[in-house]
């Protein structure tokens, strides 16, 4: 944030201009998009590294297995609160800010457009143990943006569904159990179903 902040000042970049207008509320409805993008990234997830543990096991298990994060502090309501405001507020916030607001206006001047949404959309992806589920995320995040004109409508919805994964594993933690670590026997599992998942997810995003 403070590197954002202090090249925006060196620049003279508006953020008015580059963040837009406040979210309609015509526009609220579009954010119900995080659902089948959920099932894209549940999907995507089992597709990428389930045949792929067959080839290379030993990445696997480092990157998707152990790599997976603990995003909640079990047992401790404090640290569990401070987590949740970071990822539910800080972290959409400055993601979008960086890949749907600066990066892709940057790159958009420098080669295109089109080039600019799919680079900062693979980049967004290569950030996460899932990539190519958040690859397809920020291609949404891009088209929300330019569908509505205001960087606060993929903000909000970046919010809204990762507001859904803490709400999904606060149960657990505050009842102060650890997640279980997935194994590779689990990611191999039923690939038919995460396919399908995947592809009805897919269609319902393009819809």
């Amino acid at each position: 944030a403070l590197v954002l902040a202090i090249l925006a000042r060196r620049a003279r970049m508006s953020w008015s201009m580059l963040i837009g207008p406040p979210l309609d509320a015509d526009h609220l409805p579009l954010l119900w998009i995080v659902l089948p993008l959920a099932g894209v990234m549940l999907g995507a997830f089992s597709l990428l590294w389930g045949p792929l543990s067959y080839v290379i096991p030993d990445v696997v298990q480092r990157w998707a297995v152990e790599g997976m994060p603990e995003l909640l502090t079990a047992g401790h309501p404090l640290w569990m609160l401070s987590e949740a405001v970071l990822i539910v507020v800080v972290a959409p916030v400055m993601e979008e800010i960086l890949f749907r607001g600066v990066l892709l206006h940057r790159w958009a001047h420098r080669w295109g457009l089109r080039t600019a949404v799919i680079a900062t959309s693979v980049a967004f992806g290569i950030l996460h143990v899932e990539p190519v589920g958040h690859v397809v995320f920020g291609l949404t995040m891009c088209a929300l943006y330019f569908s509505t004109g205001s960087l606060w409508a993929p903000i909000a919805a970046h919010m809204v569904n990762n507001g859904l994964v803490v709400l999904a594993m606060l149960p657990s933690a505050l009842r102060g159990e650890t997640r279980d670590e997935i194994t590779l026997e689990e990611i191999r599992s039923d690939l038919w179903q995460w396919a399908a998942l995947f592809v009805v997810g897919m269609a319902i995003a393009i819809w």
